[in-house]
């Protein structure tokens, strides 16, 4: 049987095709452009809200010079939203397979993810990017579901979707930095087949990203998302209301300045980067982008063009490099005083992954008192996780902090207890922590950066990068 497109197709016992477009793209090296479209507020018609968007849909999936799909993703915390899948499946009667669908942690368990995966499997879509999430506002305390977890349990599942992780390389504190690429690396490990990273402007961060994950052994495929700003949304992005997303102060200036420009010319700026961030992701060896902020019909057209004369106006990697220095020649994007990049030669046209040479700077050696704990913990608890959770408790408060779970995990996380994190993740740190390292939620500095210097005390770094819990 065989479509338009000329992809012969083979079809399963429930009528769906066994081929995946958008994973055939990405191992072909396809360079590929996802529109970002998130779920509608619940307060509208859900028809209502597709037709909207479908004649969007529709440009989106006539573009033949580069392929492109849709990122469905979930909708703000604080909005009430009609389920993600539900979404997808009013806009995308077709070609499902070209599509990604964001599987949010966020007020799901075990039995909710596993009927998201049978839903997307029942209904044609075959890529899934999870994402642990994060709690409303007015639920600050509320636990979610870790996307590792996710992971592991879509390739532990008959028939895995082809499922994709997010990372958020733009991290300037070391112990941040390098926590965030170990994690990324379990999450390769526990069944990510590609990543997309948060979005940002700092080009020599994708880059090292990239590069690390080649040092970890995981080269899994990468995809870097890109924001368009709009007027309202600089706005947000200035007073600091875009999750983990950070950076110079004189950076936030040039915004800020623009924003008094009028409308074409704000736009004309945000183009600007905009190009210059595609033609990077290009480069630097990325197999696509995904791209918020696209609302309109017009936009997307827009965004098409862009990057279409963005590839021939920075035909070369050379090219591509002056052009950013010289746009960034009187800017910084690292925010003073956490300026660290795990290499020291990152956007060098002489100096490629095999031979980049690492930063300089050292991660510090654990605190006083930490590596003290660590060993009284381990020689009282070794077995703790193997005794019912309420054994010795009160010892377990007085040195680990330990907060009365159900479950004890302290000899898998390096004796720290994980409930002291407040979204209980055992698996890595979120995306969010501060630039200065810090949890967004306590104000305490992210548990994650105690296990990295006790990583690298111990010279043993398995739990950060390949122990799934």
């Amino acid at each position: 049987m065989s479509q338009g497109n000329g992809i012969q197709l083979q079809m399963n016992f429930d009528g769906h095709s066994e081929e995946n477009r958008f994973k055939e793209q990405v191992y072909g090296a396809d360079f590929t452009i996802l529109f970002e479209i998130s779920a509608p507020a619940s307060d509208v018609e859900l028809s209502a809200a597709s037709a909207k968007v479908a004649p969007l849909a529709e440009f989106i999936m006539s573009k033949k010079e580069f392929p492109c799909g849709i990122a469905f993703v979930d909708s703000n915390p604080d909005i009430p939203s009609y389920p993600v899948l539900d979404f997808a499946s009013a806009v995308a009667p077709e070609n499902r397979d070209s599509h990604v669908v964001y599987l949010s942690g966020r007020g799901r368990d075990q039995e909710d993810i596993a009927g998201f995966y049978a839903q997307c499997k029942l209904q044609g879509f075959k890529n899934v990017v999870c994402v642990s999430g994060r709690p409303s506002v007015k639920q600050k305390n509320a636990r979610v579901f870790e996307s590792v977890n996710m992971l592991q349990m879509n390739l532990e599942s008959d028939s895995p979707l082809f499922a994709g992780a997010v990372v958020n390389p733009f991290k300037y504190e070391i112990c941040s930095a390098v926590a965030q690429s170990l994690k990324l690396a379990k999450k390769a490990r526990a069944g990510a087949s590609f990543a997309v990273t948060q979005f940002g402007w700092d080009a020599a961060k994708l880059q090292e990203i990239s590069w690390q994950m080649h040092r970890n052994h995981c080269n899994i495929p990468l995809f870097a998302r890109q924001m368009l700003l709009t007027p309202a949304a600089a706005v947000e992005l200035c007073s600091g209301n875009y999750p983990g997303i950070r950076f110079s102060k004189n950076f936030q200036t040039a915004i800020r300045a623009e924003m008094q420009l009028s409308t074409a010319q704000f736009l004309a700026a945000q183009w600007k980067r905009f190009q210059l961030n595609v033609a990077g992701a290009r480069f630097l060896g990325y197999s696509g982008i995904q791209i918020g902020g696209i609302e309109t019909l017009a936009t997307a057209k827009t965004a098409y063009q862009m990057i279409l004369e963005s590839f021939k106006a920075l035909p070369t990697y050379q090219d591509w490099l002056e052009a950013l220095k010289d746009y960034y020649s009187q800017m910084d994007i690292a925010p003073y005083p956490w300026r660290y990049y795990l290499f020291d030669n990152l956007l060098r046209p002489d100096v490629s992954r095999e031979d980049a040479s690492d930063s300089r700077k050292t991660i510090p050696e654990p605190l006083s008192g930490e590596m003290f704990r660590y060993k009284l913990a381990k020689s009282l608890f070794a077995k703790s996780h193997l005794h019912p959770a309420a054994e010795r408790r009160f010892s377990k408060k007085m040195i680990v902090s330990c907060k009365g779970c159900d479950n004890c995990r302290l000899p898998l996380t390096q004796f720290i207890c994980p409930e002291t994190c407040p979204l209980g993740f055992c698996n890595g740190p979120c995306g969010e922590v501060d630039v200065s390292g810090k949890c967004f939620l306590s104000d305490a500095e992210c548990i994650y950066a105690k296990h990295v210097r006790l990583a690298v005390a111990l010279q043993d770094y398995a739990f950060l990068e390949e122990t799934v819990i």
